[in-house]
């Protein structure tokens, strides 16, 4: 019979793991130089941190990703997929803004779900997070901006002062807001109030819950900046309410958002007759849908070049018929919507249940 007691079964248990972990990380050598000068990273050559730490996990919707509690206590699960879809829109946002491969974004936030999203919408697109201490003062944080060459700067109403006294300081930074449904209309007056005379705030989007549309009026009426509506605007019924309601400036068009090309041309019928710009965006989508929007953008007068993104986070477009250069793309002019979909390829991705 053995006399090893649980305990030092369980130690011997952890530090063989331990070890395990060392080997798989480290070769094995005499001294340090002999480890340092075998020692290579296998790094795929296509290869993205924020897929790999979040997006491969988001195929199964319920699979928690972070447990949450705020400050009054409320405990709340998000889902690997819930972090997907946010990250693709933070992303869309600051591709919108240019950002591009190896520009640095600077992230001011405290830890909460807002914190990773912005982290993982950064790596979506290449670039370098910066983050910095919600403690440090104005002079701090416009040091290491400066210093770190931060294009764009993520935070929140808390540490905003903070921000726009950097915003101050470099008056050559630009700053888009899109608040994504994350104020009540009681607290955006403040902050409304605050980023008053900042010329950098292009425009501020969707700044309100999706169904207070009552909220949106109130936004627009106390902002000197152009009030965009994003998922609060569905339908061309929506549109019309809005524009009847005077409740934004903007509408954002997704295709997907209104079922498909006649719902969203009605959208943007609607929203020209009553005075409101067009902004063109999409959902990530494949070939047929990207081919889709490009048609109908096309035609439209919109405010921005549209933001469609399909072709910079997916791997294939499962499409052909489509002609890049840089960032532009050429209409297809063949019939339909002029691409040629690839369904062998397609058949290949099949999943037996």
């Amino acid at each position: 019979m053995s006399t090893e007691t649980f305990g030092q079964s369980r130690c011997r248990v952890k530090g063989d793991r331990l070890r395990a972990m060392v080997d798989t990380l480290l070769p094995r050598g005499e001294n340090y130089a002999d480890v340092y000068a075998r020692f290579r990273w296998t790094v795929p050559p296509a290869y993205n941190i924020a897929v790999d730490a979040c997006d491969r996990h988001a195929g199964d919707r319920s699979r928690v990703a972070l447990v949450f509690e705020d400050d009054a206590g409320s405990v709340s699960e998000l889902t690997f997929a819930e972090f997907r879809a946010r990250s693709n829109q933070l992303a869309r946002v600051f591709a919108g803004l240019g950002i591009e491969r190896g520009d640095r974004v600077g992230i001011v936030l405290p830890q909460r779900p807002e914190t990773a999203v912005a982290h993982l919408a950064a790596y979506k697109l290449g670039a370098v997070a910066l983050p910095l201490s919600t403690l440090f003062g104005p002079e701090a944080l416009e040091y290491r901006l400066r210093d770190g060459g931060a294009k764009v700067v993520v935070t929140d109403g808390e540490n905003l002062e903070r921000v726009l006294a950097v915003a101050r300081a470099r008056p050559d930074t630009d700053l888009w807001i899109d608040a994504n449904q994350s104020y009540r209309p009681v607290h955006l007056e403040s902050f409304l109030h605050r980023i008053q005379g900042m010329e950098q705030v292009r425009c501020l989007e969707q700044p309100v819950k999706s169904i207070d549309w009552f909220g949106m009026k109130r936004a627009r009426g106390r902002s000197s900046l152009p009030i965009a509506a994003d998922e609060g605007c569905f339908s061309s019924y929506d549109v019309a309410r809005l524009a009847r309601m005077e409740a934004c400036d903007l509408v954002v068009l997704k295709i997907a958002k209104s079922a498909g090309l006649w719902g969203c041309q009605r959208s943007a019928f609607v929203a020209e007759a009553n005075g409101l710009g067009l902004l063109g965006s999409g959902l990530t989508e494949a070939g047929i849908g990207f081919a889709a929007s490009v048609h109908l953008y096309s035609t439209l007068d919109l405010v921005l070049p549209p933001e469609l993104n399909g072709p910079r986070f997916l791997a294939d477009l499962l499409v052909d018929g489509l002609s890049f250069r840089d960032n532009f793309v050429t209409v297809p002019d063949a019939p339909g919507l002029g691409i040629r979909v690839k369904e062998d390829l397609i058949r290949s991705y099949a999943v037996k249940i």
